[in-house]
């Protein structure tokens, strides 16, 4: 089960290595509290995939419970004073990197 946030985020934001890897560690941390993740692709523009994906966080779980739990706590909070739009991925889509 995929998870697609969608926190906001600027182009120079992504592009700061240390900023880039603080949002990274935070989501981690954040979205470990619902179950066990199982990956997490972060698109920063420069990997190949399309811009549509840039900047959004995908968080894979390894089972539905989790990812419900996850997406009830952490719809309509706020990262950087925006709030964060989350929605389920194509599972499909996710395992076969084709992201959007």
């Amino acid at each position: 089960i995929v998870l697609c946030l969608q926190p906001n985020l600027s182009r120079d934001l992504l592009m700061d290595d240390n900023q880039y890897y603080f949002i990274y560690r935070d989501i981690q941390k954040e979205c470990s509290k619902f179950g066990t993740i199982t990956n997490i692709l972060f698109p920063r523009g420069n990997e190949g995939y399309p811009d549509s994906a840039t900047g959004k966080i995908y968080v894979q779980y390894g089972d539905l419970v989790s990812a419900i739990a996850a997406y009830n706590m952490l719809q309509g909070r706020n990262f950087n004073d925006r709030p964060i739009e989350i929605q389920f991925y194509d599972y499909t889509c996710f395992q076969s990197n084709t992201l959007y």
